[in-house]
């Protein structure tokens, strides 16, 4: 009996989870860089390394040798695993074969889409397990290869722009130029080598940015005109988001990762900015994910079927180094108020 059902299940499922990876919405690990852990292994941690070399040059009358100073920076990052599974009863494995397929095949959707979330949550920060993630705040003190200093004017704490109000009674005028300006403004400062002319931005016209904010903020965001002036009362004819890809060249990614964002009248939330993104941040995979095969769980009692979903990965952001060496993350992190009363 339960090898006709477990045959069954094959059967009416088959090649339905090939394709249930590819869920609608942009997945972080697109819009951050990838790369492969070099093996599984039985451990979360899995050691990284940056560079970092120190300008030393002579110019004179003379030819008097002078030598840089370099170091090898080495520490253990924290990629996690993830679980997930359908279970069915055996009088469930016993529907017709139509109602067993579009059961398992929502299950199915609805996991993966938890565990994508759950991803989305570690690896971009604050509402995650904020020590590994790469978009929490940066180091306030000491930072490392796998915590650098973010942009921000005090590292370690959010820009207070509560005042800015993108819509409501109390809408400010120039939003964008006092949040995202400010943002990519704070970047490019961050590591501007005087020594070499080095930067984390490029600034030559050609870098991206991604604005991660609250779906919430983001509708905010593409509704809504940025006022021109604080007492003319006159908007641009572009909404907030048009003028983030037209003239700030940057995406809005919507994610609930950040924390909340209610739209209450003088609620504030969080958005993050990030430079070049799929170049300093990297998703790592350890483990593909990937889906199980059936298995028969008989405890004597009941019998079950089950199918597991496992996946194991991390993130990374890459340290740019300052002339003191002092490593910087390309993001930059600022609170402000959708609805302002």
């Amino acid at each position: 009996m339960t090898n006709t059902l477990r045959q069954k299940l094959d059967k009416s499922t088959k090649e339905i989870f090939g394709k249930l990876n590819e869920l609608s919405g942009m997945k972080v690990w697109d819009v951050f860089g990838y790369t492969k852990a070099p093996q599984a292994g039985a451990s979360n941690y899995f050691d990284t390394e940056a560079f970092f070399a120190q300008v030393n040059v002579h110019v004179g009358d003379n030819y008097d040798y002078v030598y840089n100073q370099m170091k090898l920076e080495s520490k253990p990052a924290k990629f996690f695993r993830y679980t997930a599974g359908i279970k069915l009863t055996e009088e469930q494995a016993m529907l017709d074969t139509d109602s067993l397929q579009s059961m398992v095949e929502n299950a199915a959707i609805k996991q993966e889409r938890g565990l994508r979330s759950k991803m989305e949550y570690n690896m971009i920060g604050y509402a995650g397990d904020v020590d590994y993630s790469v978009l929490k705040l940066g180091a306030a003190a000491n930072p490392t290869i796998i915590d650098p200093y973010d942009c921000n004017s005090t590292s370690g704490t959010v820009e207070p722009y509560g005042a800015i109000n993108f819509t409501g009674a109390g809408k400010t005028a120039l939003n964008l130029n006092s949040t995202v300006g400010n943002g990519i403004r704070a970047i490019s400062a961050a590591t501007l080598d005087s020594t070499t002319g080095e930067s984390i931005l490029r600034n030559d016209g050609t870098d991206t940015f991604d604005l991660w904010c609250h779906p919430r903020q983001a509708q905010i965001l593409r509704t809504n005109h940025d006022l021109l002036n604080a007492t003319g009362g006159d908007e641009s004819d572009k909404t907030y988001a048009e003028e983030l890809a037209t003239a700030w060249n940057t995406t809005i990614r919507p994610t609930m990762a950040l924390g909340a964002c209610t739209g209450i009248a003088d609620a504030t939330t969080v958005m993050v900015l990030t430079a070049n993104t799929k170049e300093n941040f990297f998703a790592v995979e350890v483990e593909n994910p990937h889906w199980k095969e059936w298995k028969e769980i008989d405890n004597g009692e009941k019998i079950e079927f089950v199918k597991r979903f496992k996946a194991g990965i991390g993130a990374l952001a890459r340290p740019y180094y300052d002339n003191s060496a002092n490593p910087y993350k390309a993001m930059f992190a600022m609170s402000v108020t959708p609805n302002g009363a």
